[in-house]
């Protein structure tokens, strides 16, 4: 009596009563319904999700008590009353909806008839006969109509396995519906007429009722048609003759039975005039008419194509209009919802996801009109994903874009895919002119310039399967002419100056185009995409006064499309207008007087990706270079005598005045990009000698010049600085091409080393030897002032990684125990933690791993000891804990290593003081809590690898058997949520590693094992029990993650049968005693109880006995209900899966 429809309590409290009793809420259903649902006004969004659990509540009930219709019953008593205000709420909000549509599904079909049946007794009784002239009466016939179509829409379609009862009474109620209600509406409004272009409201409302249920009743029965062959349409005659006619295009006669051409246009004419749910029915019933037309027509006649054309121009010109907003309001898909304000987001969705359909009737105008609205609305999505907080499930324009560039449609429309990538050209074009003075001149001008058959080519290659040469020619003419322009701009340093609005609008498109699939590029909008991006990388500057992070940014991301590119299936159209080498020499020449104002930037995150990104794309450039074959020796030699002239010693070099410490790293990135490139094409087999001899020649050259360029740069850096961190790599992979040209002369020359041992040696020397000697020797220096910095680490490491693959390059006196403790050295620094470990884990694994492989015996076990000096327990006692953690992931590092013979023999042998270590290690780290989210976690995961790889080398059980004090003395309480999954994915790999390498020391230490594992499983319990309905967070996420693991180890328990048979019955009555103790959060329940039923599986009738005789009352209750439903549920489908296993 007293309804609080803004609380979201209120809703709460009347949920709770239903759950109790929906007796108790019954007698006053209809006043329920009416203040909570269809009369509620609910915006904030808590309370919106209270009502919608209410309903969703009442749903339930009442499905489980088969009184739907009951339900329904009330529900339309309710709309049928006057309106509590001048404008009636929307029936079905999206969530009310969705749920709706949930529960359809599950009811039976006669239950959804005889609902369907009471709708339309309603608006034949109630509505019709009263709508003329009643705006209150035509909502509540939109209300009505949004009903039906929901309920239509949802309910599941006939098939063949219908029963036939049903399919009649289906075909009664389409009939009635398409006489009684459709039919006697449309009858209302052929005398109608707009005044002032403007509908009274009960005619706009009729309007949109009356085509929202001609749509409905044309898609269901349809469906229905083609799912079930019992199903007689009423259209099924009139379908086979529609499409040898020529039929006008208002005409739906074709879809919908009854009603004339004239009568048709004059509904159409009168409806169409405003942008609402009746505009986008009639564009949908326009799309049925082509999809039936299609479907049924034997040949394409001329007529028909021509019938089908001025369809597909209706449906796209209808709502071409209202596309132009800027802003339109999100759809929740609900076509009975739409109004002046969703309908273009609705009109766009149904234009984009039925473009198959429409695009091969579409002119080129409408085609290039589809893709010049599909790039705006991309644009206006990208400007608003930031502020945006509209729900997901909503469609919005940019939502439908977006996902339409995304999909693989948008390539196999040649004509649109061209006009979009134009379009894109045009946007980057229209964005430069404001800053250009001589327009015509520029490149991105040219390669949109009107008169250029850009589009034609790509129309006449869809209609006729074949460009015509004349206008490929011009094309491509014009491409040779802007390649050309690109360069000469580039020489006499043009550039235009961009200004940051105009960066952010670069990078917007940037983004779009980044989004392609740029392996579906043909030939000519490849070379043109990738000129368009050449030129906004060379032809372009960021003012001085833009930030460098914006500047860097856009050309990082130039760099990355155009390495993209490289990648593509016709790549070589690029090159048919531009040489390689002169592409590569217009970006360097235009990136080394960009660096001029990059000086203070290359310490930032922004400058290594830009370093990264031209890396990439010359790497990716030459590789199609030498891969294609495109005039290897002309481009290759030209390219490094560019090089060479770049240098600023170089006697001829124009780039001398602009040169800084920025131009020196980019050198060195394309000298090395040039040396990586050659060297693995140089150790590829091929059958041409002389290519090969070429190659080789070219990698010597490029060796040569990239470690004379280090020697300067090094010798002209500033004394007692660190290295920049752009120079290891640098010098890595000089040092990888130094070796694989040493290697390759012989391959080449036809050498053998074995018959001309002192020519081989020559041959095999180094080219800078001195120069990685002397690098070593700096990164090991600065190894230790590295502090936490992953990226230099990271590269260091790899450095020193190549470098000891090659022992002889060791300087005098030092071993690879030298390596070894600088290595564990660096891992004791105070700022290496746990996430800086997990970074460079690779790059540590790959350095150990030479050292191991290069080493003597005898370093090798003076490594073994160093490790274990490490884990002394002193360390412990004298609270150094970082010597403990290193020797810890040097310890798993040596045990990634392939190790064979002696020393695989030394490590093993020394394998129970690792072991022993290990345990005292773990039981002094559980007493402090701060380390134990690090050492005991690396504990854990190092005596798992530990006992993984010594299956069958570990002989003796004790040894094994100490692994359980450490899982026994780990604490699993007081944890941050992150810190108890790592500790409880430890414990649960450690005991895997038992059962599954040492099965027969689990079943001696069975106790031991059981009591390892009851302790996740009383942990989870703890953890996973109901707090109240908190919905999902991380921490259940975290707890589910455990569960599923403890439900994993159920099973692999259960795996070994026969040797824990006779235990299943202990851990049975395990589990049952600890969940008597708690009430388990549903989805935990679930995992547990998944992994219990498999040891029950193993537990025989008499086991049962055993347990109901020995546990406690209450234990023996929970017992009780979890054996029956073992039995119900697990049981007879396990039984089921045996009967039909082969």
């Amino acid at each position: 009596s007293h309804p609080q429809a803004t609380i979201p309590a209120w809703f709460r409290c009347f949920g709770a009563l239903i759950s109790l009793n929906h007796l108790i809420v019954e007698p006053d259903l209809d006043d329920l319904v009416a203040s909570a649902w269809i009369d509620a006004e609910v915006t904030e969004p808590r309370t919106k999700k209270a009502q919608e659990a209410l309903v969703n509540a009442l749903f339930q009930t009442y499905a489980k008590l088969r009184q739907f219709q009951k339900l329904f019953e009330e529900v339309l008593s309710v709309i049928c009353r006057p309106a509590a205000e001048d404008l009636r709420f929307p029936v079905l909000s999206a969530g009310i909806r969705a749920k709706l549509c949930e529960h359809l599904l599950e009811l039976p079909p006669n239950q959804i008839l005889d609902i369907l049946y009471l709708m339309l007794e309603k608006c034949q009784a109630s509505i019709i006969p009263d709508v003329r002239g009643d705006s209150d009466m035509a909502l509540k016939l939109k209300s009505m109509s949004s009903l039906l179509h929901t309920v239509l829409f949802n309910m599941r379609s006939l098939d063949d396995s219908t029963p036939l009862p049903v399919v009649r009474r289906t075909q009664s109620l389409l009939e009635t519906m398409q006489s009684g209600i459709i039919q006697a509406l449309l009858d209302l409004l052929k005398d109608c007429q707009a005044e002032d272009t403007e509908l009274e409201l009960w005619v706009e409302k009729t309007g949109d009722s009356v085509l929202l249920l001609a749509c409905t009743w044309v898609a269901t029965d349809t469906l229905f048609g083609l799912n079930c062959s019992r199903y007689v349409s009423p259209l099924g005659k009139a379908a086979l003759t529609v499409a040898d006619s020529t039929v006008n295009v208002s005409d739906f006669s074709a879809v919908l039975p009854g009603f004339d051409a004239q009568y048709w246009e004059k509904i159409t004419k009168l409806l169409s005039c405003s942008c609402s749910g009746s505009k986008y029915c009639i564009e949908w019933l326009m799309l049925q008419k082509m999809k039936r037309m299609l479907r049924y027509s034997s040949c394409q006649t001329e007529a028909l194509c021509q019938t089908m054309q001025h369809a597909a121009a209706f449906i796209l010109h209808s709502g071409k209009s209202c596309m132009t907003e800027v802003e339109p309001e999100p759809w929740d898909g609900n076509a009975g919802a739409i109004n002046s304000s969703t309908y273009p987001t609705a009109h766009w969705h149904l234009v984009i996801s039925n473009l198959p359909v429409l695009i091969p009737f579409l002119s080129m105008n409408d085609t290039l009109g589809v893709a010049d609205v599909l790039l705006k609305t991309l644009l206006v999505n990208q400007m608003q994903a930031a502020s945006s907080d509209a729900d997901s499930s909503l469609i919005t324009v940019g939502k439908v874009s977006k996902d339409f560039l995304h999909s693989p449609l948008l390539p196999e429309i040649r004509l649109l895919h061209s006009s979009f990538i134009s379009h894109i050209v045009q946007h980057c074009a229209s964005v430069l002119y404001p800053v250009i003075q001589n327009v015509a001149s520029q490149p991105l001008r040219q390669l949109s310039a009107e008169g250029i058959p850009w589009y034609t080519s790509a129309f006449s290659s869809c209609v006729a399967n074949q460009m015509p040469e004349d206008e490929a020619s011009m094309c491509w003419t014009v491409m040779e002419e802007v390649a050309q322009n690109i360069l000469s701009l580039v020489k006499v340093r043009s550039f235009v100056t961009l200004e940051e609005e105009h960066i952010k609008m670069l990078l917007d498109l940037l983004e779009i185009i980044s989004i392609l699939n740029l392996d579906s590029l043909f030939p000519m909008d490849h070379a043109r995409l990738f000129l368009s991006l050449l030129s906004l990388t060379v032809n372009t500057r960021a003012n001085v006064a833009c930030s460098e992070a914006s500047s860097l940014k856009l050309l990082a991301t130039c760099f990355h499309l155009l390495a993209r590119l490289q990648t593509g299936r016709h790549v070589t159209s690029s090159f048919k207008v531009l040489h390689a080498s002169d592409a590569l020499e217009a970006v360097l020449t235009s990136m080394f007087v960009a660096c001029q104002t990059f000086a203070s930037a290359l310490t930032t995150a922004l400058w290594e990706e830009f370093l990264h990104g031209i890396q990439v794309f010359l790497e990716h450039h030459l590789h199609v270079v030498l891969e294609r074959r495109l005039s290897v020796k002309l481009n290759m030699e030209k390219f490094t005598s560019f090089l060479a002239t770049c240098q600023p010693h170089a006697a001829h070099s124009e780039l001398t005045k602009h040169w800084n410490a920025a131009a020196d790293q980019l050198l060195l990135v394309a000298l090395s990009a040039l040396c990586d490139v050659l060297a693995l094409h140089v150790q590829k087999p091929s059958g041409n000698w002389k290519s090969s001899e070429t190659l080789l020649i070219l990698l010597k050259q490029a060796v040569l010049q990239t470690g004379t360029t280090i020697k300067i740069f090094l010798k002209n850096s500033t004394k007692g600085q660190p290295l920049a961190v752009a120079f290891i790599p640098c010098v890595t992979t000089l040092l990888k091409a130094d070796s694989s040209c040493t290697q390759s002369v012989c391959l080449v020359t036809g050498e053998d080393e074995q018959t001309n041992p002192q020519e081989s040696s020559r041959h095999q020397q180094l080219s800078h030897s001195d120069l990685y000697q002397r690098f070593y020797t700096q990164i090991l220096r600065e190894l230790d002032l590295a502090g936490g910095s992953i990226q230099f680490l990271s590269s260091a490491l790899h450095f020193l990684a190549v470098f000891c693959s090659m022992p002889e390059l060791l300087p005098a006196q030092e071993t690879s125990v030298d390596v070894f403790h600088s290595v564990k050295k660096l891992l004791s620094g105070p700022e290496i933690t746990l996430q800086v470990i997990q970074s460079i884990e690779m790059q540590l694994a790959e350095l150990v791993a030479q050292l191991v492989k290069n080493c003597t015996h005898d370093n090798f076990c003076a490594i073994l000891r160093m490790v274990l000096g490490g884990l002394d327990i002193c360390n412990a006692w004298e609270q150094n804990i970082k010597q403990v953690m290193s020797a810890v992931i040097l310890v798993k590092l040596l045990l990634g290593c392939p190790l064979s013979g002696e020393k695989e023999k030394a490590f093993w042998l020394s394998s129970p003081q690792l072991i022993t270590a290990l345990v005292m290690q773990a039981k002094e780290a559980s007493q402090e809590h701060a380390v134990i989210p690090t050492l005991l976690v690396l504990i854990l995961e190092t005596a798992a690898v530990l006992l993984r790889q010594g299956e069958g080398i570990l002989s003796n059980p004790h040894h094994v058997t100490l692994v359980f004090s450490i899982l026994l003395t780990v604490p699993l309480d007081h944890l941050k949520t992150e810190d108890y999954y790592s500790i409880f994915l430890g414990i649960h790999e450690v005991l895997f590693s038992i059962l599954q390498c040492h099965p027969k020391v689990m079943l001696k230490a069975a106790p031991s094992f059981l009591c390892s594992f009851h302790k996740l499983v009383v942990s989870v319990m703890h953890e996973g029990r109901q707090k109240g309905d908190g919905g999902m967070t991380d921490e259940l996420g975290v707890i589910l993650k455990c569960a599923q693991l403890v439900e994993r180890m159920y099973s692999y328990i259960a795996a070994k049968t026969e040797e824990l048979t006779v235990l299943s019955s202990f851990i049975v009555g395990q589990y049952v005693t600890e969940l008597q103790k708690v009430t388990l959060h549903p989805a935990v329940k679930k995992h547990l109880t998944e992994g219990i039923y498999q040891i029950l599986d193993l537990c025989i009738e008499r086991d049962v006995k055993f347990l109901n005789a020995s546990l406690p009352m209450g234990v023996r209750e929970v017992l009780k209900e979890l054996y029956s439903d073992y039995t119900h549920y697990h049981k007879t489908l396990k039984l089921g899966d045996e009967k039909y296993t082969a």
